[in-house]
């Protein structure tokens, strides 16, 4: 899209930025997930240093419904 001539063509410049959306809307759904469980990993590591092991307990078992409803999402 940052060709010179990219836009010299008109129809198919367009073709290509729809295509682009499209893809971009399927992918960037998946790299959030990928990051949250990232997220998730962290918080289960830090988790088994919290004292209070029950609201360390909340806090992942928040997360990881939030992670796996955002994974049903995008399934």
């Amino acid at each position: 899209m940052s060709a010179p001539d990219f836009w010299n063509h008109k129809d198919r410049a367009q073709q290509l930025v729809e295509e682009v959306s499209s893809l971009r809307a399927k992918i960037n759904p998946l790299l959030a997930l990928q990051r949250q469980a990232a997220d998730l990993g962290v918080l289960i590591e830090l988790a088994t240093l919290e004292e209070d092991q029950n609201q360390a307990a909340r806090e992942v078992e928040a997360e990881l419904n939030a992670f796996t409803k955002g994974l049903e999402q995008f399934e």
